[in-house]
């Protein structure tokens, strides 16, 4: 019973408990005076007090894995949303998917792995909840490794690492969960909380051991796209210099760890010169925030790591958080200079914060200027390996009261929040329910691919002509929300489904590239590529005939590929007459800057009837480029 009580004391404490072995043999005389059922109750006193801790921790991690896996079953839909719309028809159709479109640019990053997971989890399961549940799943994965580390950091499991279960499995992550291509975002997240956690709990000194699944994480990163690239350059650094160190030391270990440390720096820096070779950022992420901007959207981000409540309380979460910056940054520079023998896994522990805010800083730069844009809702995953990582540092050199309490505060904190984000986590939930019910119910009614994306473009899509050219691709393979692919080739496909809202539609069209619908400054248009023409009948009453008319603005603002003009011109024909110019105009917007823009005209009509009007779009004489992209908006007659 004493050694019972004396083991259980000092595992609670802290202290490492080690097991000798003994042998035991048959007593030769006397009576033993053990009784079962009069000991057992103060052994099931101490056994269960030393397991007190980790079937609370177990409990939690259940009860929130079980939580989030209800949610998805309950929520998910089977309607693509987002990335998932251009996604889907590659992965469902006959499509070679290359090793060039792994690694091409998504927008400005290179995401081959995510691609790799999706598409493979797709071509198994035919079904993109998989990838719901998989994003659910991995941070449960997470949550758990980091609760162990934690354990063999302090030698036994705390009531508080349940923090790690509130942390990633919260419903705050739901705009993640309900959208399959989201493992994007925790790919990246899980693999940095990976590196974090052998760091913290590995050994001393980087060895061979440590560095190879360190390396390996690390070159996972960077295919990851830019959330996972931001945060290699200080860990790969950490990793380079002690290699460099441990070729020069005496430590036979190190020496022998030294060569496989250089090689995966060696390799980093290969892949992100791979990465940025050939690299060309899009139009729309050239602008950058200024200073102040870039730091207050980078704190923004970083309160995401405290699930919707970042946004919903802000700026309280964002001092929140600094006062949690402000109590560990003293506790490291205590440590270094007290621990002289820590200072490498001390360094290791400061690259990977050094990382989560490298990354915070790119996404404050890049995203500041659009107001909120650092708080947005796929951010809280991508955020919440920060608080991870303070929980490990506070777990690894704060062994007092202090840290106790510290770490408290933490879990509490994420555990009523993550109460919190259960009332939104269900509104969003069921709103994207409603939405998908719309939607089918419309397609069912008929509706066509373009009315249907006037009606329902913001629950699924960021632009409406985006999302009516992905339901055109769903339409055509009978993919959600459709049942059955529709085979052949339609006759309206370039005349009528562009000008669906124009009151007088074209009777034909013409043009070598396909013809679709956009929105240039908030005004829709239609969208030719020169040479070619759209062919509108004159209403037998009208006298006038008026519209706008310019080049799209991608074929001048991009600094790779510019157009060489485009010459509109407006004619009047009585089939099969030859017909009558009534207005000729030539925009060249990279050499006349009065050019950039819209431009109007209004033309006489007057005529007989069956008479036509023609829009053409055609290359200036002896030029020719495949960026003379021209536009029209809609032919008002009166």
């Amino acid at each position: 019973e004493i050694g019972l009580e004396l083991t259980v004391k000092a595992h609670l404490s802290g202290g490492r408990v080690a097991e000798v072995p003994s042998s035991w043999v048959d007593r030769e005389s006397g009576q033993s005076r053990f009784r079962m059922w009069r000991w057992m109750p103060s052994y099931l006193r101490w056994y269960l007090r030393a397991m007190a801790a980790p079937v609370l921790v177990g409990l939690a991690w259940i009860a929130m894995l079980a939580s989030a896996h209800h949610y998805i079953a309950a929520y998910s839909s089977p309607v693509p949303h987002g990335d998932e719309l251009s996604l889907m028809p590659l992965v469902a159709g006959d499509t070679r998917l290359t090793p060039g479109w792994y690694w091409s640019q998504h927008n400005e990053h290179r995401i081959p792995l995510p691609r790799l997971v999706y598409v493979g989890l797709m071509k198994l399961t035919h079904d993109h909840d998989s990838l719901m549940y998989a994003q659910v799943y991995l941070l449960a994965a997470l949550s758990l490794g980091l609760t162990l580390a934690a354990q063999r950091i302090r030698g036994r499991t705390s009531v508080t690492d349940a923090f790690f279960a509130f942390l990633f499995l919260h419903l705050g992550h739901h705009g993640n969960w309900l959208a399959a291509f989201q493992i994007a975002l925790v790919l990246p997240a899980a693999l940095s909380c990976a590196i974090a956690m052998l760091v913290a709990a590995g050994p001393t000194v980087p060895d061979r051991r440590t560095g190879f699944w360190v390396g390996s994480c690390l070159l996972a990163l960077p295919l990851c796209g830019g959330a996972g690239l931001l945060q290699v350059p200080p860990i790969a650094l950490w990793i380079g210099l002690a290699g460099l160190t441990g070729w020069r030391s005496r430590d036979p270990a190190r020496r022998r760890s030294a060569p496989l440390l250089l090689a995966v720096t060696a390799a980093i820096a290969a892949l992100i010169g791979l990465y940025l070779w050939d690299y060309h950022t899009p139009v729309q992420s050239r602008d950058h925030s200024g200073f102040s901007l870039t730091l207050s959207s980078a704190l923004r981000y970083l309160s995401m790591s405290l699930g919707p409540t970042g946004t919903d309380f802000w700026p309280v979460t964002g001092c929140l958080l600094v006062g949690f910056c402000l109590f560990t940054t003293p506790l490291l520079l205590a440590t270094w200079r007290a621990h002289p023998e820590e200072r490498w896994r001390e360094a290791g522990m400061i690259a990977c914060g050094l990382g989560a805010l490298t990354l915070a800083l790119g996404i404050g730069w890049g995203r500041g200027l659009k107001p909120g844009s650092g708080a947005a809702l796929r951010y809280v995953t991508l955020a919440s390996p920060f608080l991870g990582w303070m929980y490990l540092v506070w777990c690894r050199y704060a062994t007092g009261a202090a840290g106790r309490l510290v770490r408290a505060c933490l879990c509490l904190t994420m555990g009523a929040l993550a109460g919190y984000d259960v009332g939104p986590a269900l509104s969003y939930g069921r709103e994207r329910v409603r939405a998908a019910d719309d939607l089918v119910r419309d397609v069912e009614a008929g509706l066509v691919p373009e009315e249907l994306a006037a009606r329902h473009w913001r629950s699924f899509f960021g632009t409406e002509e985006g999302f009516a050219t992905h339901l055109e691709q769903l339409r055509r393979q009978g993919l959600a929300p459709y049942r059955e692919p529709v085979s052949g080739d339609e006759p309206d496909m370039n005349v009528m489904r562009p000008f669906f809202y124009w009151k007088v539609k074209p009777v034909d069209s013409h043009s070598d590239e396909p013809i679709s619908r956009r929105k240039v400054d908030g005004v829709r248009v239609v969208l030719i590529h020169a040479p070619g023409e759209i062919v509108l009948e004159i209403p037998p009453d009208a006298r006038r005939a008026r519209g706008g008319f310019g080049i799209h603005p991608l074929a001048y603002q991009s600094t790779r590929r510019r157009t060489d003009g485009v010459l509109f011109r407006v004619e009047r024909a009585l089939a099969p007459g030859a017909p009558e110019v009534l207005f000729e105009k030539l925009l060249d917007p990279v050499g006349d800057l009065r050019d950039v823009g819209f431009h109007s005209f209004a033309v006489e009509v007057r005529g007989g009837a069956g008479e036509k009007l023609f829009l053409c779009v055609s290359n200036p004489p002896g030029r020719d480029n495949e960026m003379d992209w021209g536009f029209w908006t809609e032919i008002e007659f009166d």
